[in-house]
């Protein structure tokens, strides 16, 4: 499962800050963040997926054409742009300065680079499977910091957002495969009952992959360093920033998965020819 975000089902949208936020302190805000680092890692991720997705859906497989196209479906720089701009529309001034002040910190600092540093490390499948056998291990043991992530996940409602995204962009790459010229006779009730028959299953692999991951990621952390970061996610910035961050990735997303699918149909098209 890919964790796909786009506001199609459930809307993360925000209300338009009083003040917003000007480009110069994003643009500061984006690099404390390292967010050229993190679209760089979910590009690598994508085109693995799209190759498993075309040797799945492909008769011909993921063939050169079709890594061609998901090559410039996965542009870094547009998705970047895009995640830009969508943030700068949903945050106020007042929580970007708060926000630029707390990771441009020794301690945000820190947390960005295990947060990054993990994400890449995770494209290692092996890698993968150890950290959630850590994680296993650790909520067998009743380990005390899954008590902080927790809190951490339920801030930001993570699992819920996850969740919310990967179904919202499930229907966009359908509605894709439509507008490509498969499934056209589909209805979208049809697709929106498909899309939400995953639910669970979307839900499940979301909670383990998180704890997984947030778990590897804050390990060199102390408990009070992270009840600092957990408490700073709980505040009026962090929510600010992360629902922003959120609708941004929404909106990338969606565009992402929306072309997938017409990748798909288009290519299916003309084998069957």
């Amino acid at each position: 499962m890919r964790h796909w975000f786009a506001p199609v089902l459930i809307s993360l949208a925000l209300a338009t800050p009083a003040v917003a936020a000007t480009q110069e302190e994003v643009d500061q805000l984006m690099e404390s963040l390292r967010v050229n680092d993190v679209i760089s890692i979910m590009r690598q991720e994508g085109l693995t997926y799209a190759r498993e997705l075309g040797d799945e859906m492909l008769p011909s497989g993921a063939n050169d054409r079709w890594m061609q196209s998901v090559g410039k479906i996965y542009d870094g720089e547009a998705m970047e742009d895009t995640l830009r701009l969508q943030f700068a529309d949903s945050v106020a001034e007042k929580d970007i300065t708060d926000a630029i002040d707390f990771f441009g910190s020794p301690l945000g600092q820190q947390v960005v680079e295990l947060e990054v540093s993990a994400r890449a490390a995770l494209l290692d499948d092996a890698i993968d499977e150890a950290s959630r056998d850590a994680m296993f291990r650790a909520m067998q043991a009743e380990n005390p910091r899954l008590d902080l992530i927790t809190r951490f996940i339920e801030a930001n409602d993570l699992i819920e957002a996850n969740v919310a995204g990967a179904l919202n962009a499930n229907f966009a790459f359908y509605r894709g495969m439509s507008e490509g010229g498969m499934m056209a006779d589909m209805p979208e009730g049809e697709m929106l009952a498909t899309v939400w028959e995953q639910v669970e299953e979307v839900r499940g692999e979301t909670e383990e992959w998180l704890y997984s991951y947030l778990f590897m990621a804050y390990t060199p952390l102390s408990d009070e360093e992270l009840a600092q970061y957990v408490a700073f996610s709980e505040g009026q910035t962090g929510q600010s920033m992360h629902r922003a961050l959120f609708e941004g990735f929404d909106v990338m997303y969606v565009a992402i998965s929306r072309a997938l699918g017409q990748g798909i149909a288009q290519i299916r098209s003309a084998q069957d020819l």
